[in-house]
């Protein structure tokens, strides 16, 4: 899957036939929705467990992802142009000193 970084807005493929290690994928847990690379895929059962870690991230993440929790995988990335609302959610200060970089 595509690298993805800060700021970027991805295309998730809902229909996908299955989910292989170094996938990109957006999964749900506690609300939040998490865009994370596939590091590990683990049969349990009849079914599989994944894990996973962020690309800007040192370790991977602590907990499995089951297949109930996967929204898609991603397909594309458009770099950067979600950066505006990453600011936004930042603080104010960090958007009104970026604006006047541009």
């Amino acid at each position: 899957g595509p690298d993805i970084n800060v700021g970027d807005v991805v295309i998730v493929n809902q229909k996908y036939d299955g989910i292989n290690e170094n996938d990109v994928i957006a999964y749900k847990k506690d609300k939040i929705i998490i865009v994370h690379r596939v590091v590990k895929k683990i049969k349990y059962n009849d079914t599989y467990l994944y894990y996973t870690k962020g690309d800007a991230n040192n370790n991977t993440d602590e907990f499995a992802i089951e297949r109930d929790m996967i929204l898609g995988i991603v397909q594309y990335k458009i770099p950067y142009i979600g950066y505006p609302t990453v600011w936004f959610n930042k603080g104010r200060s960090e958007l009104n000193v970026r604006w006047k970089k541009i």
